[in-house]
């Protein structure tokens, strides 16, 4: 379920997976899709395929989040959240954009940029940029 590649630092958890411990990599964690993270995740980048669930907290410096996925809080310098996200929070030192998604808490220092229709319950942001496209 796990597989590892010592010589670039990767960490891969393959489609479907469900990992029950907290996780803590010293490289890159990739994510196949529908896997569920039931502890923290802490890695230098973390990138989650369509439909992940995780319940605890995400702590990484890039986070990538797929589409339709959950997650509790997440803990970085930039992220990008994919269409149809749920999640309760985001804490940023850098730049967050988010797809059309639904997230309770967004604190972020640098610039959060909103695409399409999301619901956010809290905004903090040192900018906002909102965009919506119609066509």
């Amino acid at each position: 379920m796990l597989l590892y590649d010592p010589k670039k630092k990767v960490f891969v958890v393959r489609s479907g997976g469900v990992v029950v411990k907290n996780v803590r990599l010293d490289g890159k964690l990739i994510a196949g899709r529908n896997v569920s993270f039931l502890g923290n995740v802490k890695a230098e980048e973390a990138i989650f395929g369509i439909g992940c669930l995780i319940n605890g907290i995400i702590e990484a410096d890039r986070v990538v989040l797929g589409a339709k996925s959950k997650f509790n809080e997440i803990r970085c310098n930039n992220a990008l959240i994919q269409p149809m996200c749920v999640g309760k929070k985001i804490r940023a030192k850098g730049d967050v954009r988010i797809y059309s998604s639904i997230i309770d808490v967004v604190e972020a220092e640098g610039v959060v940029t909103v695409d399409g229709s999301s619901k956010l319950g809290k905004l903090t942001a040192s900018k906002v940029v909102a965009k919506s496209e119609f066509k």
